[in-house]
């Protein structure tokens, strides 16, 4: 079950009371357009919908429309303001 809130002067205020002890530890995932497009882990499973994402993916693979791993790294860690891996050393 998601638990929801806001953040306000740098802390997360819970839209409902919680009874968890001090010293819980939690994870939380930052709502936006980005998290919640599908597919993702929060999203209702839809079996075609992975199959056909699949497929397509065979597809693109097949028809030489990939690029090299140490490329698409490197492209997520700029976008996420993440540490440029280094795979040469």
């Amino acid at each position: 079950m998601p638990i929801t809130g806001t953040v306000r002067n740098g802390q997360v205020e819970f839209d409902d009371p919680v009874t968890w002890p001090d010293g819980t530890r939690v994870t939380l995932v930052l709502e936006d357009d980005e998290v919640f497009e599908y597919p993702h882990s929060m999203g209702p499973y839809d079996h075609q919908k992975e199959l056909e994402g699949l497929m397509e993916s065979i597809e693109d693979m097949k028809a030489g429309r990939v690029i090299p791993f140490d490329v698409a790294m490197r492209e997520l860690a700029i976008k996420h303001h993440l540490p440029i891996p280094d795979f040469n050393s």
